[in-house]
């Protein structure tokens, strides 16, 4: 099995660095070696305990029941190994306790930390709450005795009840228009035939630190737009070549707004992003206010 899980990567490295030019300094180099060391995507680089918030928020609903399902692993691995090692209830229990355990090892010692590395431990957590609601089912049956048959027809057809609401609303939800971000919202806005001659401007920006993933996204669509200006001095001279010209200035949130500028400013706004974050927003000469699909701050 080890021989097989290494020749299927290899056969597809080989095809590859055969056929595909700079396919090794992108397979290896960006997508191995830099997501180890955090050189890749540096801006998602977390701490080794990044493993645990990011299991808490996708087992939303469930992450309560994974400790329980675990501690009934390691109850049963060690009943096995009681009673004999090669038990396959106890090596069962052994591999649903190693499987997230690897995952947790190697999400902790990669650098670059995003939230789906976590993933592959699901299947083990799955396995483990079944088996979990299997023998609560098995010792809640031995105790009602003949009364389980009616029960069990009843928590059926409740359970059967709740998951087609539940499926009912998910359809509904999937189906409904969604509610347009923000920065989605203000990308169309300056797309518009009227606003043709506004300018953006990026104040100490630096879009792989200070823009969320779907923020860069909508921003990347405005393209050459977007002039970048690293210092608050090249910025009021810019300013000021062309002073009655609608301007929006995006700051770097992890730099003061300037207070110089802040108080020259015709308004000013703020662009809050997708995962909590928000990006000051200077407004300068003709800007219509009303319109800036920005929130006034």
């Amino acid at each position: 099995m080890t021989a097989a899980a290494l020749a299927a990567p290899l056969a597809w490295q080989l095809a590859g660095w055969l056929s595909v030019p700079g396919f090794v300094e992108v397979s290896v180099g960006e997508q191995i070696v830099g997501r180890i060391t955090g050189t890749s995507e540096p801006w998602h680089a977390r701490p080794w305990w990044f493993y645990f918030p990011a299991q808490r928020v996708s087992l939303d609903g469930w992450w309560p029941v994974v400790p329980l399902a675990l501690a009934a692993e390691v109850w049963r691995a060690a009943r096995g190994r009681r009673q004999c090692d090669a038990s396959p209830d106890g090596a069962t229990a052994t591999l649903l306790l190693l499987w997230p355990g690897v995952v947790f090892t190697a999400v902790s010692l990669v650098s670059l930390k995003l939230p789906w590395y976590a993933y592959p431990a699901y299947p083990a957590f799955a396995i483990a709450m079944g088996s979990l609601a299997v023998a609560a089912i098995d010792a809640l049956r031995a105790r009602l005795g003949a009364r389980w048959p009616a029960l069990a027809m009843l928590a059926s057809v409740a359970l059967a009840g709740f998951l087609a609401a539940r499926v009912v609303d998910t359809v509904a939800r999937a189906r409904s228009r969604p509610m347009p971000l923000i920065v989605e919202r203000f990308v169309a806005f300056l797309g518009e035939p009227e606003r043709a001659g506004w300018r953006v401007i990026a104040l100490g920006v630096d879009p792989a630190l200070d823009f969320d993933d779907p923020t860069f996204y909508y921003l990347h669509r405005v393209g050459e737009r977007i002039e970048h200006i690293a210092s608050e001095e090249a910025l009021a001279e810019a300013l000021e070549l062309d002073p009655g010209r609608p301007t929006l200035v995006i700051v770097s949130p992890r730099r003061p707004v300037p207070d110089a500028l802040a108080s020259r400013a015709s308004a000013r706004f703020t662009l809050p992003e997708p995962y909590g974050r928000v990006l000051p927003v200077l407004g300068f000469g003709a800007v219509d206010t009303a319109r800036v699909p920005l929130l006034r701050s």
